[in-house]
């Protein structure tokens, strides 16, 4: 039986061994499933499946955009246990907490659902940052990093992304009440009681901007002004960082951390941004 339907699958796709592939990628838990054990022995599913084809996953959509690269997914995935008994280490904790304040973005869904962390940043540009992130959240991820490629429609330019995102974990769900509020991003009232050092240097390295002559911008627009006023506070009192608001549209708003504040800055962050993101900080 099973060896009649991949022969029908075979015909089907008319032996393009690429669109085969994602078939079986697509189908695998199903067929695992629903196959007789004597056909596939008692280890299936703890073998990983390997898409090594770029063909096979550029998935071009009507928004103009799709991977387009090498992507691996395992199925060794954590048991619900696991994920339930899994906590996160202290460094872990305050890199996290300068990653949502960045670009980092958590996704919920249900109520009853758990929590998975997004990470996008510019590519080739900020590759390393990404492998950086990716491998500080092992073992929540189990995905290889992915490029987006997006085209505009308006100017016809194309840009790159790498990304990717984590499992559904119950320790993520405490970060997602505390960052969103009807599934808007928010900044939460302790923010000076949450933010260190560790963390303010993976805002940096995500969302920061050094301007020859003029300091540092945290690109803080996705955030209402009471907000940003609140992170400008944070910054001035906890860390001695002399900040001002400015306000680049209607409704956002960035801080700039002057330039006589940089030496001040670096001190505290350098000993955390990996080598590839010094030149945030002018280095």
């Amino acid at each position: 039986m099973l060896l009649c339907l991949i022969w029908l699958i075979n015909c089907n796709f008319m032996f393009n061994w690429d669109k085969l592939l994602v078939f079986i990628y697509k189908n695998y838990f199903y067929l695992i499933q629903h196959t007789p054990k004597r056909f596939i022995g008692n280890n299936c599913g703890k073998y990983n499946i390997r898409l090594r084809e770029k063909s096979i996953l550029k998935l071009n959509n009507n928004r103009g955009y799709g991977p387009d690269l090498i992507r691996r997914f395992s199925t060794n995935k954590l048991s619900s246990k696991d994920k339930k008994e899994f906590e996160l280490s202290s460094y872990q904790k305050n890199a996290l907490l300068g990653i949502i304040l960045g670009d980092g973005c958590l996704e919920r869904g249900k109520e009853s659902w758990n929590t998975r962390l997004r990470v996008e940043q510019l590519y080739p540009n900020q590759e390393k940052f990404v492998r950086n992130m990716h491998s500080l959240l092992t073992p929540m991820v189990n995905m290889s990093p992915g490029i987006l490629t997006r085209k505009d429609k308006r100017t016809g330019l194309i840009t790159k992304s790498m990304y990717f995102w984590t499992m559904r974990m119950p320790c993520l769900n405490y970060y997602f009440d505390l960052f969103y509020q009807d599934k808007i991003k928010i900044i939460p009232k302790n923010i000076g009681e949450l933010l260190t050092p560790v963390g303010l240097a993976y805002w940096i390295m995500g969302d920061g901007i050094y301007i020859n002559g003029r300091g540092v911008v945290l690109c803080t627009d996705s955030y209402i002004k009471e907000d940003v006023e609140l992170l400008v506070e944070v910054l001035s009192k906890q860390f001695g960082l002399s900040c001002t608001l400015h306000q680049r549209k209607a409704n956002q708003f960035r801080i700039y951390i002057l330039k006589g504040s940089v030496d001040n800055l670096s001190k505290i962050v350098l000993p955390f941004l990996i080598p590839s993101m010094k030149y945030k900080i002018g280095l």
